[in-house]
């Protein structure tokens, strides 16, 4: 945004708007309290929305200096809303991986998609999408890539299954501590468990950082601190030191669609020696198959597969560089952006304003995603599955009969439940609705801001990065084509080329576009140019600013034609705006 403003041709202003509830922009919640008003009562988006749209009104009254609104993640939805819901205030906007498709009305509702396996559809309207996205995402090459082989997917399919065996005795207990050098030992199959949910957390971080160069951004914004990524983690991941992308001699026979099938640790098929390992996974069960498969603890392919999982797993866990063990606490991720932790207010605080003190507490150590969550019931669902035969986590994150996300709600005490858990007010201080008004439908923003009904809107960049997760909750055409060897030319003052399946029309007049990267994370279009970055992160770029300049000249001639059709035609266009048609 900064090398685009300071373009001659534009010379723009940057105003970055803080968001209500964040920074200095927080309400004195003792005055809301003492009014009988929960101190995040007043935190949604369209409040958020309506702050901008009046500070734009502060900065330029006259409405005489066109404005773009630009954003990434939960700022592009905002940038794409305030677009649909204010275009008197702004002429156009940039909404990159804005996951507005991933609201539960937008989606086709389905858990899983069972298409084809090695066809990726980014928004296909599945509860998996999400995870659906990094399984396609560990498996491409990145720009120079010479990589002969990529067993990383089915090695990580593989492992755990094997890390839930291994924890139902403390032969394989003892293994698990030993090659993930664990810093207290498991001591039962539920903290094997937890060890696998611990070990599969960090993949949605790194898909999602999988910048082409070093990168602190999501490490920091998700309160870790400013420690650098290595360029493409990801791939780091999978093809450096870890060796996860490396031939195991490990087998997958079966049905992975319907999550039944043999693993087989140091064979090719069912049949193979028996001093190897054979496990056989039936959904979230795993049973053995090989009769000394306790003799599976001395298997070099097991405890290699389990130090490289380790390793990978590494490149997040350890950013810091400083660990010598790990403590089996999950990345934070895969929710919402996360606000940064603050000191706690003092204990005089505490006692002589107790209610405030809650609020504070719960503002400066959870997030201000959460309260958004709560109080608009933004339920993002294409992250609430995984495991259910397409990507390379187990178990299933349902059961084998559930197959809607109607399926999934249809017990009301169930969704309370859920819908308590996370937005618990055990003090009544922070206004959440109350249980019995969650919709689980987000009905309510769908009406706000139309759901998938946005061809009578105009003038919004949608863009999305491939590699990205909250990618599978983006907005693309019905018909999508995302591969094709052929080049478009985009017409301007310099020219230039481009795969022709980067811009898909949203609406029928191309006034709202799909962008896609095909080598995207998240919003790499909003980040600094850098020498590194992929083709499509360049073209990307090009083609916002010639979109923008497109914007600003119907902008301009909307103002000329009035001027036009205007007796009075000095008195109707103030000064500043004719200079400024002037100087464009």
């Amino acid at each position: 945004m900064y090398e685009l403003a300071a373009k001659e041709h534009f010379s723009a202003l940057i105003v970055f708007a803080e968001h209500r509830f964040e920074g200095e922009s927080v309400p004195d919640f003792d005055t809301l309290l003492a009014s009988n008003i929960g101190c995040f009562s007043y935190l949604t988006s369209s409040q958020a929305l309506a702050d901008f749209v009046s500070l734009l009104s502060f900065l330029n009254p006259n409405h005489d200096r066109p404005v773009i609104a630009f954003g990434g993640s939960y700022g592009g939805m905002l940038s794409s809303w305030l677009r649909i819901k204010y275009p008197g205030s702004v002429v156009g906007a940039i909404a990159s991986s804005a996951p507005i498709f991933g609201l539960p009305l937008t989606m086709k509702g389905d858990i899983t998609h069972k298409g084809e396996e090695d066809v990726l559809l980014p928004n296909d309207g599945a509860m998996d999408g999400a995870f659906h996205v990094i399984g396609n995402a560990i498996q491409k090459n990145v720009v120079g890539d010479q990589v002969e082989e990529n067993h990383c997917f089915d090695n990580l399919l593989a492992a755990w299954p094997l890390m839930k065996f291994f924890g139902q005795f403390a032969e394989g207990r003892h293994v698990l501590d030993q090659e993930f050098k664990l810093c207290s030992p498991l001591e039962s199959e539920s903290d094997s468990m937890k060890l696998i949910e611990w070990a599969q957390s960090p993949w949605f971080d790194l898909a999602e950082a999988d910048y082409p160069y070093e990168s602190s951004y999501i490490p920091f914004a998700l309160g870790i601190g400013d420690y650098r990524l290595p360029a493409w983690p990801l791939r780091e991941a999978c093809h450096g030191t870890s060796g996860l992308s490396q031939n195991m001699n490990i087998s997958i026979v079966g049905n992975r669609h319907n999550v039944t099938f043999d693993v087989i640790y140091g064979g090719n098929d069912s049949s193979a020696d028996a001093s190897n390992l054979i496990l056989h996974v039936d959904w979230d069960k795993v049973n053995v198959i090989t009769s000394n498969a306790i003799n599976g603890t001395d298997n070099q392919v097991v405890r290699r597969l389990m130090s490289s999982v380790k390793n990978a797993v590494a490149i997040w866990f350890n950013v810091t560089k400083n660990l010598d063990c790990f403590k089996v606490i999950p990345a934070v991720n895969a929710a919402a952006p996360k606000t940064l932790t603050i000191p706690r207010q003092s204990e005089s605080m505490k006692k002589q304003h107790p209610d405030s003190y809650l609020c504070m507490e719960k503002l400066h150590n959870d997030t201000v995603w959460t309260s958004l969550v709560c109080n608009e019931n933004m339920f993002l669902i294409m992250t609430y599955a995984r495991g259910m035969g397409r990507d390379f986590f187990w178990p299933p994150s349902h059961s084998r009969d559930q197959h809607r996300y109607n399926d999934t709600i249809s017990n009301r005490s169930n969704v309370e439940e859920d819908y308590m858990l996370l937005c618990s007010d055990p003090s009544g201080v922070y206004g959440y609705p109350d249980k019995s008004r969650v919709d689980p439908w987000s009905r309510n923003l769908d009406d706000m801001y139309g759901g998938t009904r946005i061809d009578t809107n105009s003038n919004i960049i949608f863009s999305n990065g491939l590699l990205d997760p909250w990618s599978a909750a983006g907005v693309y055409p019905p018909q999508q084509s995302l591969v094709g060897d052929e080049y478009c030319e985009m017409e301007g003052a310099a020219a230039f080329q481009y795969p022709c399946s980067m811009v898909q029309n949203i609406t029928s007049d191309g006034s709202v576009v799909a962008l896609i990267l095909d080598l995207g994370a998240h919003h790499l279009d909003l980040m600094y140019s850098d020498p590194n970055d992929p083709p499509c992160a360049r073209n990307a770029r090009m083609i916002e600013e010639v979109y923008i300049k497109k914007w600003i000249q119907q902008w301009v001639d909307n103002i000329t034609k009035r001027k036009r059709n205007s007796v009075e035609e000095e008195s109707l266009i103030p000064k500043q705006t004719r200079e400024y048609i002037s100087i464009y």
